[in-house]
C-alpha cells in the first residue's frame, strides 16, 4: 500500500513539474510564481498573488538593450498615472550583480520603485523570447492577456484591458537563431549576378536593425528589417546629412500629395519595411556607391523623388567662447531623467544632445576647433533655447540665431 501511495504522489509531481515547464500562451494561468531577492522594492520577497494590482506587465529585458530602458522610461509615466491599478515587473537576462550594477547607475530608473528580478529557468521556458523588451500582460488572476513588444503598451490598450478584462494585440513570436547576415529572399549566390535589391512587409518576431555584410564570393549586403522609411531615408543618405528623431523636424522636408511612404498600419504606427541589396564589392569604385543606389532603389520604390539641398536659412548655432583647441581626454557622460553631465566631451559631439534635450525647429550648427573639449552639466528638458545658454556658457560655449546654408534631405513627388 505504501508503494501505492509513492508511486501516486511521484506522479502528480511529475504532472505538476511538466505543467509548469510548458510554453505559456494567451489565456494560461501562471502558476503563483514566488520571487526572491527582489531589488529595488519594498518587499524582497513575494508571490505573484501578492501584488494587489488589475494588471501586471511583466518586461524580459537585459541591460543591454536600449529598447528596455526607453521603454522603462515610458512605464515610469504609466505608472504615475495608473497608481495601484498597473503594476511593472522586470525579469532581467542579467545576474543579479548586473541589475545592482545597473540600478546603482541609473538612478532615475530605480527611483521607479518597481521590482527588478534575475530571470529564472520558469521564465526562460515559460516565455522564450530572442529580442527584447518582450512583454507579459497578466490579469489580477494571473491569466496570460497578451504578449507583446513594448510600442503597443500604451494607455489606450491598458484602459481598454482594464474595463474589460481583455485585450486584442499582435502575439510577439521570435523566430529562434535568425540570421541577419544572410539574405531574406532566396538568392542563389552561385550564379553571378551585378545587383539585387528587394523589399518586404515586416518580419514578425525579429527585431529592427540595419547594417552590412559580407557573402560569399566577394559579395556585399546592405540590409534593415522592421525599419521605417525615415530610419531608410536616413541611412541612406547618412554621408551627406545626419538624421535622427530629434532633428527631424529641422532637416527632413515632405513636399508630399498622395504618398503611401507616409502609410500607417492597422494599429496607427509607422509601416515598416525590409529592405536588403546585395552588390559585387568589386564592382564599387567609391565607397559612397551603393548608398547611392540604395536611394535611387527608395525612390523607385515609393514613388518620391530625394535630394539633399543646401538651404540658407536662420539656424542655432553652437560656438565657442574659448577658441583654445584642447584634446578630448577619456570622456564620459551620465544622463538621468532631470539631467546629463559630460566629462570631457567634444563640443562637436554637443550637437545631438542639443537636438536631444532641446528639439529644435532649427538646424544645428558647430561652429568652433573640432578637437575642443568641454565638461558640463545639461538638463534634459528646456523651454527654450535661451534656458540651455545659460549652462553652456558656463563651460565656455554660447547660442545664436544666424543664418547659414546647411543642408537638408528634402523629399517630393
Amino acid at each position: 500500500m505504501k508503494r501505492i501511495i509513492l508511486f501516486f504522489l511521484l506522479c502528480c509531481a511529475v504532472l505538476s513539474t511538466q505543467a509548469q515547464s510548458k510554453e505559456m500562451k494567451i489565456g494560461d494561468q501562471l502558476p503563483d510564481f514566488l520571487f526572491t531577492n527582489v531589488l529595488n522594492y519594498e518587499k524582497t520577497s513575494f508571490r505573484l498573488s501578492d501584488l494587489q494590482s488589475k494588471v501586471t506587465i511583466i518586461e524580459l529585458w537585459s541591460s543591454h538593450c536600449g529598447g528596455c530602458l526607453s521603454s522603462m522610461i515610458h512605464f515610469n509615466e504609466l505608472k504615475k498615472k495608473y497608481g495601484r491599478q498597473v503594476q511593472f515587473l522586470f525579469i532581467s537576462l542579467d545576474s543579479a550583480a548586473a541589475v545592482e550594477h545597473f540600478l546603482k547607475k541609473r538612478k532615475d530608473l530605480a527611483a521607479f520603485r518597481q521590482p527588478f528580478w534575475p530571470q529564472s529557468a520558469e521564465w526562460k521556458t515559460w516565455f522564450p523570447t530572442q529580442s527584447y523588451p518582450h512583454l507579459i500582460w497578466l490579469d489580477s488572476n494571473r491569466v496570460v492577456k497578451a504578449i507583446t513588444a513594448s510600442q503597443y503598451l500604451n494607455e489606450k490598450h491598458l484602459d481598454f484591458l482594464l474595463e474589460h478584462n481583455y485585450v486584442k494585440l499582435p502575439v510577439k513570436k521570435d523566430i529562434e537563431r535568425f540570421n541577419y547576415h544572410e539574405p531574406f529572399s532566396l538568392l542563389n549566390n552561385e550564379h553571378s549576378f551585378l545587383f539585387a535589391a528587394s523589399f518586404s512587409g515586416p518580419i514578425e518576431g525579429v527585431g529592427g536593425q540595419m547594417g552590412k555584410s559580407n557573402l560569399a564570393g566577394g559579395m556585399k549586403r546592405i540590409y534593415a528589417t522592421n525599419a521605417s522609411y525615415f530610419s531608410l531615408y536616413s541611412m541612406a543618405w547618412q554621408d551627406q546629412v545626419r538624421l535622427t528623431s530629434d532633428n527631424r523636424h529641422a532637416r527632413l522636408q515632405l513636399q508630399l500629395q498622395d504618398s503611401f511612404l507616409l502609410g500607417k498600419d492597422e494599429y496607427g504606427f509607422t509601416s515598416r519595411y525590409c529592405f536588403e541589396m546585395i552588390y559585387p564589392e568589386a564592382r564599387v569604385g567609391r565607397k559612397e556607391l551603393p548608398y547611392q543606389w540604395m536611394r535611387q532603389e527608395l525612390d523607385r520604390f515609393f514613388g518620391v523623388k530625394s535630394e539633399v539641398v543646401r538651404v540658407k536659412q536662420p539656424a542655432l548655432i553652437l560656438f565657442a567662447t574659448d577658441t583654445t583647441s584642447s584634446n578630448p581626454k577619456n570622456g564620459s557622460n551620465t544622463i538621468t531623467l532631470e539631467k546629463a553631465t559630460y566629462s570631457y566631451i567634444k563640443a562637436a559631439n554637443l550637437v545631438a544632445a542639443i537636438e536631444l534635450f532641446l528639439k529644435p525647429t532649427l538646424p544645428v550648427v558647430y561652429e568652433g576647433p573640432p578637437e575642443k573639449a568641454v565638461s558640463l552639466v545639461l538638463q534634459t528638458k528646456y523651454k527654450n533655447w535661451r534656458e540651455m545658454q545659460k549652462d553652456l556658457q558656463k563651460a565656455g560655449l554660447d547660442l545664436k540665431i544666424a543664418e547659414r546654408e546647411v543642408p537638408i534631405l528634402r523629399i517630393s513627388n
